[in-house]
């Protein structure tokens, strides 16, 4: 899962513009919060997953700290992406794939009731930055 900070803009009507300073070309907007956060979450995870079939780069995302917002009118939220719902289904489908580890790893994780599949699909997402 990827977490972006979003800069929300407050219209005058009421609405909200949103803009991810990490993210180029990722701006929408929303009625209201609840509807500017759902826009922002699928803005979000259609340029992320546009960027991954493109093979690019995935930004990286600002501490929010760092970010700087001009006046009463724009605040920071944080918007988790989940791509994997925008890939083609090609692309998501599950692929079986062997390993080899120590035995005892593997008893210790199977003590542990460990997923592998889990631990290895978040540990190539944490080593290739996606």
């Amino acid at each position: 899962m990827l977490i972006y900070p979003a800069i929300f803009t407050e219209e005058t009507t009421g609405g909200y513009w949103i803009r991810f300073p990490d993210v180029d070309g990722c701006v929408t907007e929303g009625d209201s919060m609840e509807h500017a956060v759902e826009m922002a979450m699928e803005a979000l995870d259609g340029v992320i997953a546009t960027m991954i079939e493109m093979g690019m780069a995935i930004p990286i995302a600002s501490n929010m700290k760092d970010i700087k917002t001009e006046g009463d009118k724009e605040h920071i939220v944080m918007i988790c992406s989940n791509a994997d719902r925008f890939l083609k289904k090609e692309r998501t489908r599950a692929m079986k794939k062997t390993l080899t580890i120590p035995v005892w790893l593997g008893e210790l994780a199977d003590k542990e009731h460990i997923n592998y599949s889990s631990v290895l699909q978040e540990a190539l997402r944490k080593q290739l930055g996606v």
